[in-house]
């Protein structure tokens, strides 16, 4: 992150990349070092944002004039595969205002994944938990830190088989 002129000029400023929050650049640098004992930073913005997918326009992030590459997936299986690893699809999380926001690609985009998987033989894992509430999110298809432990206590026992037993 590299602050521009008018903030060296004038000290700190402000940083923006979501519709309903910010915080002062400084800010941003600090919490961006902080290490968790895990080793891994907390995401700055979990607790400044609504958790909910909010477009600063009208147009989605993704449509279905977006082609998915089914070649280049069906290929990354097959190298899986040759490499001695048991390929597995796990689906992840969105919050549903991201979701209908874009719709019909998402709906698409999984009914190729499952067919792709069908096809291949690959196992489709889903997360069996709800996950409307904005909390768990940072912008409705990131997971917060508590989302993301939410997911991980969901996913584990799904998880499982495909670790152990080789």
């Amino acid at each position: 992150m590299i602050p521009d002129l008018k903030c060296w000029f004038l000290g700190d400023c402000f940083v923006t990349p979501y519709v309903d929050a910010s915080m002062t650049f400084r800010e941003a640098e600090r919490v961006a070092g902080l290490q968790t004992r895990y080793g891994w930073h907390s995401d700055l913005w979990a607790l400044l944002t609504s958790g909910e997918y909010r477009s600063e326009g009208d147009r989605p992030r993704f449509t279905e004039k977006n082609a998915v590459d089914r070649n280049n997936l069906s290929g990354l299986i097959d190298e899986v595969r040759d490499a001695g690893i048991k390929p597995v699809f796990l689906i992840m999380p969105l919050h549903p205002s991201f979701f209908r926001f874009h719709e019909p690609a998402t709906s698409r985009n999984q009914r190729l994944l499952e067919t792709l998987a069908r096809e291949k033989g690959v196992d489709v894992l889903y997360p069996l938990q709800e996950y409307s509430d904005p909390s768990l999110f940072t912008d409705g298809h990131h997971l917060s830190p508590s989302g993301a432990a939410w997911f991980s206590t969901d996913i584990a026992p799904r998880l499982r088989p495909y670790l152990s037993g080789r």
